[in-house]
């Protein structure tokens, strides 16, 4: 995917923290081409857009974003 969409490819996924740890996911996408990868907990972006406390599994759901 990173190379077939060149320059400026964003990739968006959804992973669990019980599957993949957050450090092995930006290793995993490097190795797949992509030049960096973000990594946020959904009680991060939970956080982010309300303004309640998130719910006490957010935290195993995790978003990540690469780009090319």
């Amino acid at each position: 995917m990173a190379r077939l969409g060149g320059p400026g490819t964003r990739l968006v996924f959804t992973y669990s923290a019980w599957t993949f740890d957050p450090d092995g996911v930006v290793a995993r996408t490097k190795k797949a081409g992509f030049a960096s990868c973000d990594d946020f907990g959904f009680d991060d972006v939970w956080r982010r857009y309300w303004s309640t406390e998130p719910h006490p599994f957010a935290s195993s759901a995790r978003l990540g974003v690469a780009r090319v």
